[in-house]
């Protein structure tokens, strides 16, 4: 209720309230890291983030290499792929140039009807 009136901080008070009494519960935990990101806190919010693997319909997916930790990415490769839907990949890929500027070479997975958009994208992803 609170979330969809915008009223995030409201929402963030129930939602601790609800983590407190069950520190396991998916979906509060989830609600928790869209209230934070949307607040703009997002030291918080992105860690929090990662329950979303836990919720029934999403699977991460299992690839050859590990996560970027926030490592130096000076000549290494980055996988940047899409996990939800088309606005998400918009939204997200606006931190590309951030990361070639980081010395990090970037391939995309993107959804097909991004690919021609994704190509004009500067900053040399592949």
């Amino acid at each position: 209720m609170f979330r969809d009136q915008a009223r995030y901080q409201d929402a963030l008070v129930h939602i601790e309230a609800a983590i407190a009494a069950r520190p396991d519960y998916v979906d509060a935990q989830w609600d928790r890291s869209l209230a934070l990101l949307t607040l703009g806190r997002l030291e918080q919010g992105l860690p929090a983030y990662e329950w979303r693997w836990r919720l029934p319909e999403s699977r991460r997916r299992e690839l050859p290499a590990p996560l970027w930790n926030g490592a130096p990415l000076a000549g290494r490769t980055i996988l940047l792929h899409a996990e939800q839907g088309l606005g998400d990949s918009l939204q997200f890929i606006r931190y590309v140039p951030l990361v070639v500027a980081k010395g990090g070479r970037v391939v995309l997975e993107i959804q097909p009807p991004l690919v021609r958009l994704m190509a004009t994208l500067p900053g040399g992803a592949q």
